[in-house]
């Protein structure tokens, strides 16, 4: 990640959520469109058989709006590479608050999408740190320019897995810790560390400890 955000891969935790509570508050505000007009509306975020009381349909339009909004921007950011992981967490935030205008999805719904916000934002303020920490590691190290050259006979030979993992290393500015090189590549811990030492084996990359996991580094020739 470059920059913290912007391109990144949202984390999963934070899209489950979204999801689920975008998909309430969509639910919600359909729910109160056919409700209100046979005379069964919401009250404090409950189906009950009550006349119209303040919550018009224009309520559940927004609601249903909000829901559709959420929905797809989940499988927008799912779909597509380079998406501005900060922009859209904000604009996860604003709809979540929108959405209470009609009942936040029976309010659960906008729990889950405000839960769902925050680890998102929480998780972009860790990957800013840690990216933070690995260009300090580089620029500590002498010469740094030289950690991103390997020989390119060697890279040239990789199967496409390895290939693979080598460009995400390439991609972090040849230094990357190995539990977020495991999140970007979506194979397995034991996935990811075989394919790893195939590559310290050719000398293309070396895996330095820091603290309680490893920091992978594109070896100097």
């Amino acid at each position: 990640m470059a920059n913290g955000g912007k391109g990144a891969a949202a984390p999963s935790a934070s899209i489950i959520l979204v999801l689920t509570g975008g998909l309430l508050i969509l639910a919600s505000g359909v729910l109160a469109i056919i409700g209100i007009t046979i005379g069964v509306t919401f009250m404090d975020g409950h189906l009950m058989m009550v006349p119209l009381q303040g919550i018009s349909v224009y309520h559940g339009i927004l609601e249903t709006l909000v829901g559709v909004a959420l929905v797809s921007s989940v499988f927008y950011i799912r779909s597509k590479k380079g998406v501005d992981l900060q922009s859209w967490l904000a604009i996860v935030l604003v709809l979540a608050v929108v959405s209470m205008i009609g009942g936040g999805g029976f309010f659960i719904g906008f729990v889950l999408v405000l839960i769902g916000g925050i680890l998102g934002v929480i998780y972009v303020y860790s990957a800013s740190s840690r990216q933070i920490y690995i260009r300090r590691t580089i620029a500590a190290e002498k010469n740094p320019a030289a950690a991103v050259k390997a020989p390119r006979v060697e890279v040239k030979s990789l199967s496409p897995e390895e290939k693979g993992l080598y460009s995400l290393i390439e991609e972090a500015e040849g230094a990357i810790f190995q539990a977020e090189l495991v999140e970007r590549s979506g194979y397995s811990k034991v996935k990811v560390s075989r394919i790893l030492d195939r590559l310290e084996g050719r000398g293309l990359i070396e895996r330095k400890r820091r603290g309680m996991t490893n920091m992978v580094v594109i070896k100097r020739p």
